[in-house]
């Protein structure tokens, strides 16, 4: 299947080009990637969003433009949009870099590792309406993070009276899931009313082959580990959303919104390993069970001003998680009789608060010039405990040594300022900001560990630059160049020492000596008649902060450090080919290359760096009497990074829509990962004399039905034709 599906990616690539070139130019005022048609005489208008829509220093990605976006979470959505990787962990890349911001509905999501991830598993994509990728934002956004932000729009309707949306999905691969969600909104003379409510039930397992081969100095073989993961998960997450905004004038605002959500996890593992020594004879074995639950929960309140020339804001998050570990270990001889057992509980429960005040000003300077500035506090308050304890024959001892308390407390103080100029063909946006940050740490001592703390106080500026240029009114040609400097702090659980086991030679810790990581970042791109884009990129990164691998004695650890620079350097082309009447394909691929200069921390040889392509082709189908449907492809070469490789990955999924009951109703029937070839293998090839690789695996093949249901009045089809078209009509004139 490899061997046809490559190729077949290739050719129906190449193929799309070569018939794009016979196809007649579109017309000039055309937006979207499919001609709108327009009848005077009846004022007929027929418009759907593009997949992607590409403004200066903006990437837009409309969710529902994609059938398969219908019943899958916000993590999912996030994987199918061009330009973003997931990997098995949840780990987002942009462009090939890491250090990515999430930020919702225009404000950060102040998470990030697992519980960023978990958060976006919790949110359906139902509740989102568009996803925004800037690798420079505008400098009234947080400089945080070095590749750029992911802002996810949520939906909220500015139509009179009451409408909605009810979605029902059910997923069914080797285990069973389901992702539902209700919207509405009410909007009567100066209130308006918004809110979603979610519920996520998801069952999945992963599964893990990994090998280790230890080698002499002379590279002969010393010993062999060949180990076997699995894990069986199960999480409910419920959620919503409620907002009011009431008119004080007809300029002036006030809202005030919450968000709630939790996420109950349960996982059970089993994790089986074999030790040989040179010649493959077993010399003992282990075998470890796990019970792992954590209960994570969230709150989110905001007040908010809005003015024709003044904002101001207050927010409060509040996070809280408590997880409860088992881990029973075992160690077998070689003719299976039981050596040694004992338990391991940990438990771990951490709060988080943080607090966020700004105001924003923006006015008019003559007809063509606009200025912005503003100011912006965060305080982040963590305290994350980690208490271990040992259970050998029904006695439970502390364990000291494992345990520990972190204290954490981060403060931003923020203020900047823009200059927005335009002219006829041209503009202008410059922007700087200014970043002081504080932030402390303290470890209490206990019976195994001294008490010791630190503290770090730094200021920095971020400039950015946007240029935009129309070559014509046309809108034939565009083009946009952008070059900002951003940071990325270390988060609280990378400079938490504490440890997360899998068992007690393999566990995950933080680094209390992460500096904070900043890169310049420069993009140039081309936008031919809204339909092909073509983006150029160059990011130079200082102190850049990833998870790095050693071995300590029998111990493997997992720690983040900073690596001196990386150099990050490319080129996308994101086509929408008109194939047939009936057929669009939209078609991304990327080529960069990451350069990595070694930090002192890692141990071994670190690999230099590597060049990786990649191509997603997205095939709109439009079958008549309500029928559409979505055959996908992505292709990934191998993907070098500071100590390992990452193989290369391929998937296939495809999708089916009706619409039914004069369009107030549609169903989706999915398929996603075909031929369940979303396989993540990795070798680390940079430990001294040492190899580890594996092989991951998670329930991706998964068949998936939902429904979508319209709520509300939708009023006769004139009137709704002339809504759509006047809120399309405004949303391109905002930006938006």
């Amino acid at each position: 299947m490899k061997t046809f599906f490559v190729p077949g990616i290739l050719m129906l690539m190449l193929g799309g080009m070569a018939h794009a070139q016979s196809v007649p130019p579109r017309h000039a005022d055309t937006i979207s990637q499919k001609p709108r048609v327009v009848e005077l005489k009846t004022a007929t208008v027929t418009a759907r969003k593009p997949l992607i829509v590409q403004k200066a220093g903006v990437t837009i990605v409309n969710v529902d433009a994609l059938i398969s976006n219908t019943g899958v979470n916000a993590l999912d959505v996030l994987g199918n949009t061009p330009g973003l990787l997931v990997d098995d962990d949840g780990v987002i890349t942009l462009k090939g870099k890491s250090g990515v911001a999430v930020f919702i509905d225009g404000k950060p999501s102040q998470l990030s590792g697992a519980d960023l991830s978990n958060y976006l598993r919790s949110l359906p994509s139902g509740t989102l309406d568009r996803i925004e990728i800037m690798s420079n934002p505008p400098a009234r956004f947080d400089a945080s993070g070095t590749a750029g932000i992911i802002n996810i729009i949520t939906k909220r309707s500015n139509a009179k009276g009451f409408s909605g949306n009810i979605t029902g999905n059910i997923g069914l691969g080797i285990y069973g899931s389901s992702n539902n969600n209700i919207n509405f909104s009410y909007r009567r003379d100066r209130l308006s009313l918004s809110g979603n409510a979610s519920l996520n039930v998801g069952n999945s397992f992963f599964s893990s082959d990994r090998s280790r081969t230890y080698t002499n100095p002379n590279g002969s073989p010393r010993a062999f580990l060949p180990e076997h993961y699995f894990e069986h998960s199960n999480r409910v997450s419920p959620g919503g959303r409620f907002g009011l905004d009431y008119d004080l004038t007809k300029t002036a605002r006030l809202g005030i919104n919450f968000a709630g959500s939790a996420a109950p996890y349960n996982e059970w593992g089993d994790y089986r390993s074999r030790f040989l020594d040179a010649g493959g004879t077993l010399d003992s074995s282990r075998i470890v069970n796990s019970h792992l639950r954590t209960d994570w929960t969230s709150g989110i309140m905001n007040i908010s001003f809005h003015d024709k020339h003044f904002s101001a804001g207050f927010d409060y998050y509040s996070f809280h998680d408590r997880k409860d570990q088992v881990l029973s270990t075992s160690i077998y001889a070689p003719d299976n009789t039981l050596l040694s057992k004992d338990d391991l509980l940990p438990h771990q429960p951490l709060a988080s608060h943080i607090y966020v005040a700004g105001a924003d000003y923006t006015g008019q300077l003559g007809k063509t010039a606009r200025l912005e500035a503003g100011w912006k506090t965060t305080g982040t308050q963590n305290n994350d405990i980690s208490e271990y304890a040992d259970r050998v024959n029904d006695t439970i001892t502390a364990d000291a040594t494992l345990s520990s308390q972190f204290l954490f407390r981060e403060t931003v103080y923020a203020g900047y300022a823009t200059l927005t100029k335009e002219w006829m063909d041209f503009s202008v946006h410059a922007g700087l900001r200014m970043e002081t940050t504080g932030a402390s740490g303290h470890l209490p001592g206990n019976s195994a560990h001294a008490d010791t703390a630190f503290h770090r106080d730094y200021t920095d500026l971020f400039p950015d630059v946007q240029l935009s240029w129309k070559t014509d009114s046309a809108l034939k040609h565009q083009v946009f160049f952008s070059l900002g400097r951003r940071i990325n702090r270390p988060e609280e659980g990378q400079l938490n020492p504490s440890r997360f086991l899998f068992d007690k030679s393999t566990y995950i810790t933080g680094n209390p000596l992460l500096k904070p990581e900043f890169s310049w970042n420069a993009e140039l791109s081309h936008v031919y008649r809204q339909n092909i884009t073509t983006t150029i990129q160059y990011t130079d990164s200082r102190n850049l902060i990833l998870n790095t691998y050693q071995q300590l004695g029998e111990v493997f650890m997992v720690l983040p450090d900073n690596v001196g620079r990386v150099i990050n350097w490319g080129v996308n082309v994101n086509a929408s080919v008109p194939l047939t009447k009936w057929c669009t394909s939209i078609v991304y691929t990327e080529f960069f290359r990451n350069s990595y200069r070694q930090s002192q921390m890692v141990a071994g040889p670190a690999n230099a760096g590597g060049n990786t392509w990649l191509i997603s082709v997205n095939n709109q189908l439009k079958l008549g009497r309500g029928w559409a449907g979505e055959i996908s492809g992505f292709y990934r070469t191998r993907l070098i990074q500071l100590q390992s490789i990452v193989r290369p990955l391929w998937y296939v999924n495809t999708t089916v829509r009706k619409k039914l009951w004069a369009d107030r109703a549609t169903i989706n029937l999915g398929l996603r990962d075909v031929f369940h070839s979303r396989v993540f293998r990795r070798v680390i090839d940079a430990l001294p004399q040492q190899t580890y690789s594996f092989n991951n695996t998670v329930d991706s093949r998964v068949l998936s039905l939902s429904l979508v249901y319209q709520l509300g009045k939708t009023g006769n089809k004139a009137d709704q034709r002339k809504n759509d078209m006047k809120a399309e009509i405004n949303r391109l004139k905002s930006g938006n």
